[in-house]
């Protein structure tokens, strides 16, 4: 189990969202429990969820999230995270805040989690504005409290000269850039640029704009890993809105094996429901396992095979066994392998020269598990997939994968129409 579930929490709400939304938000609503009294460097990465933030940068670690289409924004839950930040700001006027609740965001700045609360309050002042807005005068009132509470050194970070208790404007993606380009030393101008990369709107600002920005970067180790994931990112927006072709040429670009096979997959999903796509899908899809096989033995390439097996049950069954095949022989050769769904995302921690020392790059990468691909394969050929079920060697994967099998069986003996009665054998006192 992760050290750090917080850090993951939004994300992993979100990607429950895109399913069954009603379940994400009651389990937002627990965890709203269980985190509003944590320190801040935990609680302050519960801000997303409610107001469908993209990113958090007021927390330990930058982080970015994919919002589902069709999500819906619960004004319930915007409520509740309102009132519990603002008995927080309260509390922390009274009660100062643990002084080891310290640590540097993204930029590399050391402030108290009080600052954190305080730069929480101001994100999320416009949209309480809009939704909540019996809830302004409060936040406007803690917003100032906290402020005039701060030393004058830390309120001369926050405030604007020539105002005498207004927030600074959050900088737009040039003006970032701007004033990054501006500083001397190259380590830190770089990492300055990066973090203005990874702040920007993923799909706002231009892919052109940001690609030249990251050109600015003389760390070419630096350079070649956010481009990476600016194409990796941009490739799963395009797929999202069916501009397949774009996707294609996007995920051309991106450097891993592991990546290019996900979006491949992903990609190959969207081109099977397209009846004059059929054929292209299938080349997409044969190079998803391709590039999957050329990856190694990791639970995401192992991922992407047993997901590519169940889409090509729905083309070709023979070759949806072969891949099959293929995925458990991946999954055999990865020491205890891990198929969670908190252990859907890559981090790929790119080292900087400048005052953070290294920037976690985030993959979302979800596909189906060894227990998911042979419940879908039961239905498909129930005797190859409990064959197949068998030959996987770590115990636990075994087990579930067979109780999938058996569940999938259930409900095929269920869904059997039931036989007409048999008429009953005349008797012999009816016989004449």
């Amino acid at each position: 189990m992760n050290a750090t579930p917080h850090i993951h929490l939004a994300g992993v709400v979100y990607r429950l969202a895109e399913v069954n939304q009603p379940a994400a938000d009651q389990f937002y609503t627990q965890a709203l429990a269980v985190y509003g009294d944590k320190p801040m460097r935990e609680f302050l990465y519960l801000q997303a969820y409610p107001f469908a933030w993209r990113e958090t940068v007021n927390t330990p670690t930058f982080e970015s999230y994919i919002v589902p289409a069709n999500f819906t924004p619960n004004q319930s839950l915007q409520r509740q995270l309102v009132q519990l930040l603002l008995r927080r700001a309260q509390q922390a006027l009274e009660t100062p805040l643990d002084q080891g609740d310290t640590y540097r965001d993204p930029n590399g700045t050391l402030l108290p989690g009080t600052v954190r609360l305080l730069q929480g309050l101001i994100n999320l002042e416009p949209q309480v504005r809009e939704s909540l807005p019996d809830l302004l005068p409060a936040l406007t009132q803690a917003r100032e409290n906290i402020l005039v509470s701060l030393s004058v050194e830390t309120q001369k970070l926050l405030v604007q000269p020539g105002r005498e208790v207004s927030i600074t404007q959050e900088e737009t993606f040039d003006e970032e850039l701007e004033s990054a380009q501006k500083t001397p030393d190259v380590n830190r101008r770089d990492e300055l640029i990066a973090v203005a990369i990874l702040s920007a709107a993923s799909d706002t600002q231009s892919l052109a704009a940001v690609i030249q920005a990251a050109d600015k970067i003389s760390d070419s180790n630096l350079r070649i890993r956010l481009l990476e994931w600016i194409y990796f990112r941009r490739a799963t927006t395009a797929v999202k809105d069916k501009q397949f072709e774009e996707a294609e040429r996007l995920a051309s670009r991106v450097e891993g094996e592991e990546q290019r096979a996900y979006l491949h997959i992903e990609i190959a999903k969207g081109l099977l429901n397209r009846t004059e796509m059929q054929t292209h899908a299938r080349e997409v899809l044969d190079e998803a396992v391709i590039e999957a096989k050329r990856a190694g033995a990791t639970v995401f390439a192992a991922r992407t095979l047993l997901t590519a097996s169940n889409l090509y049950a729905k083309i070709d069954p023979g070759r949806a066994i072969s891949v099959l095949t293929d995925a458990i022989n991946c999954v055999n050769r990865i020491e205890a392998p891990d198929f969670s769904s908190d252990n859907q995302t890559q981090v790929k921690m790119v080292e900087s020269k400048g005052r953070s020392g290294s920037f976690p790059l985030r993959f979302y990468m979800p596909g189906l598990d060894p227990e998911g691909a042979f419940r879908e394969m039961a239905k498909v050929d129930f005797d190859t997939a409990l064959s197949q079920s068998s030959t996987i060697t770590d115990k636990l994967q075994r087990a579930i994968s067979t109780l999938a099998l058996a569940e999938a069986c259930l409900q095929q003996t269920q869904q059997q129409p039931k036989g007409k009665p048999k008429k009953s054998s005349p008797t012999a006192s009816t016989v004449p």
